[in-house]
């Protein structure tokens, strides 16, 4: 069971990353769009927490292979969790003017 457990959390690091790689087209195709009556704001903070953590997962695939420590996991968290935060209050706040 444990070798099991050991295998899932090995290939889930890879498919966390392919997925976001995935994602990236469809952000760049979502930031091309001119139209007036979208509200891009939330977005771009959105892309911003999935940038970031792209690149915890990557430094998480790459800690097997190299020694990598410190805050770097802790600061990626922070950024994280303060762009979604941000744009559910961007969100919130455009919602309220169009009222």
């Amino acid at each position: 069971m444990q070798y099991i457990e050991s295998c899932l959390n090995t290939i889930s690091i890879y498919y966390n990353i392919a997925l976001l790689i995935v994602a990236v087209p469809i952000f760049i195709k979502l930031f091309t769009i001119k139209s007036k009556k979208f509200y891009m704001k939330p977005w771009i903070f959105l892309f911003i927490g999935g940038a970031a953590y792209l690149v915890e997962e990557i430094i998480i695939a790459l800690s097997g292979k190299m020694d990598i420590r410190g805050y770097v996991p802790g600061i990626v968290a922070l950024i994280i969790i303060t762009s979604f935060i941000y744009m559910v209050l961007l969100q919130k706040e455009y919602i309220q003017k169009i009222k």
